[in-house]
């Protein structure tokens, strides 16, 4: 008798377990089938969610949009435009020495006819160096070898205007404003700019990369 209790008393408590798991997945999914015949009934509700889906769909499957980093902004890549129209015409630039063999500034060569110009004659157009006819000759006076505004500036506040050469003795088309008194430098540019000072600096600001070109010292 009491083996047959047991047994009953097992029976019942398996089934008791089964009726109560049933109940837990069967009434959720009672309430979840109401909740879903109330959202189908109401229109409104099943089109916002409808829209809600679809938005969602979309920005899922929609290639994230690459995000194009700060640049700054371009800085000059030559040091000055009669520079860069003399070595876009295809010829050579090569210094201008006074007659004591001080570097003066740049001439802007024609190899072929054997013509120069001072740059920023030719650049102005009043020095020709395809031209069959007469050339204007580069400038001889110091003041007519003041050839931009940079260098005008220079001279007019009292420094002196120095165009340095490599270590082979070829031009590297910088132009330099030096202050014979305290030593220091800035590129003729920088200065006339504003973006190199001589009260509170010692640092030469130069563009980051220069024209590569071939390059000939010419004396007077």
């Amino acid at each position: 008798m009491k083996k047959k209790r047991e047994k009953k008393f097992t029976l019942n408590s398996c089934v008791l377990a089964i009726r109560l798991f049933s109940h837990l997945i069967v009434f959720p999914c009672q309430k979840v089938k109401v909740v879903y015949s109330k959202v189908i009934n109401n229109r409104f509700v099943a089109t916002l969610l409808f829209v809600l889906w679809l938005l969602f769909n979309q920005g899922c499957d929609s290639n994230p949009v690459a995000v194009a980093p700060n640049t700054s902004p371009m800085v000059a890549e030559v040091v000055n435009p009669a520079t860069q129209k003399c070595v876009e015409a295809g010829y050579t630039q090569a210094l201008l020495y006074s007659p004591n063999g001080v570097a003066t500034g740049m001439l802007c060569v024609n190899k072929e006819k054997g013509k120069k110009c001072e740059q920023w004659a030719y650049f102005r157009g009043e020095c020709q160096l395809d031209a069959d006819g007469s050339m204007t000759p580069p400038p001889d006076t110091p003041s007519q070898k003041i050839a931009n505004p940079s260098s005008e500036k220079c001279i007019e506040d009292g420094y002196t205007l120095k165009t340095p050469v490599s270590s082979k003795d070829i031009a590297t088309g910088v132009e330099l404003c030096v202050d014979e008194g305290t030593g220091k430098k800035c590129e003729a540019w920088a200065y006339f700019r504003g973006e190199c000072h001589f009260e509170n600096t010692s640092i030469i600001k130069v563009p980051p990369r220069q024209i590569n070109m071939p390059q000939q010292d010419l004396k007077q």
